[in-house]
């Protein structure tokens, strides 16, 4: 029986620091039960996709995140395939 597993980066809107920043967390479902757990990277709200699960923009902050959150969807999927 193959599980199913996803995971995805999102945001908690609701909780905001004083600095105006959102912590990334990422959530991770597997046979339908969910579990979030924070990654320790702060974004401003507007920089965020939520559709896209990342950070927008050129700048080298967005660049840093977005790298950052590929080698961990890059070590999730490793995990997953075995």
């Amino acid at each position: 029986m193959e599980s199913k597993m996803n995971a995805r980066f999102c945001i908690r809107k609701s909780r905001v620091t004083k600095s105006n920043l959102s912590l990334v967390f990422l959530r991770v479902t597997i046979v339908k039960v969910r579990f979030e757990t924070s990654i320790n990277r702060f974004v401003t709200e507007s920089k965020w996709s939520d559709e896209t699960g990342k950070a927008k923009g050129n700048s080298a902050e967005s660049k840093s995140l977005n790298e950052y959150l590929e080698t961990l969807l890059g070590k999730y999927m490793r995990f997953k395939e075995n």
